[in-house]
């Protein structure tokens, strides 16, 4: 049985929401917890060939429910998924096929 985020079966975007959710949630530093899990979330998506297409007001507004309870992990990842896109290219639905991909080159992981 997959995590609930994750709909059954580890994807790109599940783990992309556990990732964001359980830095933002389980407070894992003292200070900064929302940044930083979105700063993981959304450049893991990037480097495996998928972009965040929602605005900055939207974003921080998933971001802040997550973190006061008023949107559960299960629902951020709704809300990730209706906002993330494909960069080019079939979708990468498994982690097998995650593995299978060529790791990004780092100018390709430093871009804005």
């Amino acid at each position: 049985m997959g995590h609930p985020a994750w709909g059954g079966s580890p994807d790109t975007v599940g783990l992309a929401t556990a990732y964001t959710a359980g830095i933002i949630r389980d407070h894992t530093f003292v200070d900064g917890n929302k940044r930083t899990g979105f700063i993981l979330g959304a450049p893991f998506l990037e480097m495996n060939g998928y972009r965040l297409t929602a605005s900055e007001e939207d974003a921080t507004q998933a971001v802040l429910g997550l973190a006061g309870g008023t949107l559960d992990e299960t629902a951020f990842a709704v809300w990730m998924r209706a906002n993330v896109k494909p960069e080019s290219g079939p979708e990468v639905d498994s982690l097998s096929e995650i593995a299978e991909k060529p790791p990004a080159r780092s100018s390709q992981m430093l871009r804005p």
